[in-house]
């Protein structure tokens, strides 16, 4: 169990953070009112999600910074152990927002990124690499200065991702991790934006990074893996083979385009094989729980659909599972039986 208004940033497994409500609800199958987020929310920060990502804000007038203030309140009542992160561009402005909308919540994050990749940073933000960093340590400084009040160990925190990083020249994307880290980043999260890695390369790519800016006892690396060519749960395991110590994931895999990194299924292959993960997850998120939060999810939003084979949580996988189970109760009840 956790301990009230105490973060569990570092750990012998990887802290859980979900983006269901903030990337999940980008796929066009997800439409959650305020209720059913506040419900989902609930779901996961019982059953043991480290943290919960649940919007992107970049004003106090937009529904995302209401649905941030309102599950952070929920938290400081019900769930005082879950950080409640918020996502913002890398703007001054538009971090304080992200940082005034979940503030109230004991454990709090402000989560902000840029791109990596030479044709996103001139395409879409137009600036150049040598820019780029002195915009990471601007930013990120900024969004540390608004953290450094907490009064909780380990609570607040600043995350940065580099946007694209595995179409991007590492040695730029470490000098982008080493400028955050030098400004007060907790949180280096290695995002295959557009799902195009293979495992063997996202693993080598998190671990090249790791060696180049050095690793650091009070720094988290994590990964954020797309689903465009079905590899989001292989990439991301990759990435806990090699160092990571955060997954992020979202319920189902729902998510922009092909989807996440389901968290039924990395959480569920961690259990499964802990020999090959030393930080393999021992007594949180139950099959059961997993199931639940999964129904929850389609419950309040019709229009997902999940196909009867689907891994974890498919109707023809738990119908195989749940009658094996039975048989194994019975066996056994029948062998202690014999011994008697």
């Amino acid at each position: 169990s956790h301990a009230p208004s105490k973060f569990r940033l570092h750990a012998a497994w990887p802290v859980v953070a979900d983006t269901t409500l903030r990337d999940g609800a980008c796929a066009p199958s997800v439409s959650l009112a305020l209720e059913d987020k506040l419900a989902i929310a609930r779901q996961l920060g019982t059953m043991g999600v480290d943290v919960l990502e649940a919007g992107f804000t970049s004003s106090r007038d937009d529904d995302d910074f209401r649905t941030l203030a309102e599950i952070a309140s929920m938290a400081r009542a019900e769930l005082p152990h879950v950080c409640i992160a918020a996502l913002a561009r890398p703007s001054r402005r538009e971090l304080d927002v992200a940082y005034n909308a979940v503030r109230s919540a004991p454990c709090h994050r402000v989560h902000t990124f840029l791109a990596a990749s030479d044709a996103h940073l001139a395409d879409v933000f137009g600036i150049t690499r040598v820019e780029a960093v002195e915009v990471v340590a601007n930013v990120v400084s900024h969004a540390s200065a608004l953290c450094a009040g907490s009064t909780v160990t380990n609570a607040a925190m600043v995350q940065f991702t580099p946007y694209d990083a595995t179409r991007a020249d590492p040695s730029f994307v470490a000098d982008m991790l080493r400028a955050a880290v030098e400004s007060g980043a907790q949180v280096l999260n290695i995002a295959d934006s557009a799902g195009h890695a293979l495992p063997s390369e996202f693993g080598a790519l998190v671990a090249e990074l790791m060696h180049a800016v050095g690793v650091d006892e009070r720094v988290v690396w994590s990964a954020h893996c797309h689903n465009d060519l079905g590899l989001a749960t292989a990439n991301t395991l990759a990435a806990v083979h090699a160092g990571a110590r955060q997954v992020e994931t979202t319920l189902l895999g729902v998510g922009d385009r092909a989807g996440n990194a389901p968290l039924e299924e990395v959480v569920s292959a961690m259990r499964a094989r802990p020999e090959r993960f030393a930080c393999a997850p021992t007594g949180a998120m139950t099959v059961e729980q997993l199931e639940a939060a999964c129904d929850l999810l389609m419950a309040r939003s019709s229009d997902i659909t999940v196909a009867a084979h689907k891994a974890i949580i498919g109707r023809d996988v738990r119908a195989k599972v749940h009658a094996q189970a039975i048989r194994e109760h019975a066996e056994h009840a029948h062998a202690n039986n014999r011994q008697a």
